[in-house]
């Protein structure tokens, strides 16, 4: 099955959108320590956040990096 490595590429990216979400929380920190995310896989999750973003409607675009800010 191809879609099992890119299953677990977004996996990282995953756990940190769902934990922001269901608890509200933007911070790097909190969202480390709850999601057990250590400092590179945070980063590279964000990174791909924001490629994700930028596929977006200009309207949904704008207001999902004025939220990541």
């Amino acid at each position: 099955d191809q879609r099992a490595p890119v299953i677990h590429e977004f996996a990282p990216l995953y756990k940190m959108l769902n934990y922001c979400f269901a608890n509200d929380q933007i911070e790097r920190r909190d969202i480390m320590r709850a999601t057990g995310l250590d400092r590179l896989a945070y980063h590279n999750a964000r990174r791909r956040l924001v490629r994700l973003v930028e596929h977006l409607p200009n309207d949904l675009r704008e207001q999902a990096i004025r939220a990541m800010a």
